[in-house]
């Protein structure tokens, strides 16, 4: 339980470093660092999608006591549905996030990065209320 613990207090600090960067991007006012404030946001929801998925995973084995043999994010996440951990609904917006997090570490394409940069703010609140509401 205590690596649990651990998980999810990495976790809202790396939620908290996404907010920091969304609010840098949008008091900047420096064209010149607009480009570095976007990049600083993308990567830090890429780490940050990955320590949810890879909490949701440890929260399923310590917390529910769920032997799992699954490995793959998606499937974590069906498991977390399936023992009523998140909805479909969050189920939904968590696989449009992973396969947003793949999109910018596999391909860079400015049009690609800037939709998504447009929804991290959603995938952040999102990814925030659900561990608000994970009590251990």
């Amino acid at each position: 339980m205590e690596e649990l613990k651990r998980k999810r207090a990495t976790l809202f600090r790396c939620l908290e470093t996404v907010k920091e960067s969304l609010e840098l991007l949008k008091e900047n006012a420096i064209p010149a660092y607009e480009k570095s404030l976007k990049d600083s946001v993308i990567k830090r929801f890429e780490y940050t999608i990955d320590n949810f998925w890879k909490f949701i995973k440890l929260y399923l084995t310590e917390h529910e006591k769920i032997d799992l043999h699954i490995s793959s994010p998606k499937g974590i996440l069906k498991e977390a549905v399936t023992n009523n951990i998140i909805t479909t609904d969050e189920f939904k917006f968590l696989e449009q996030a992973l396969n947003a997090r793949n999109l910018t570490s596999h391909i860079y394409r400015e049009e690609i990065s800037l939709n998504i940069l447009e929804n991290i703010p959603v995938y952040y609140k999102n990814m925030l209320d659900i561990l608000k509401r994970l009590t251990l």
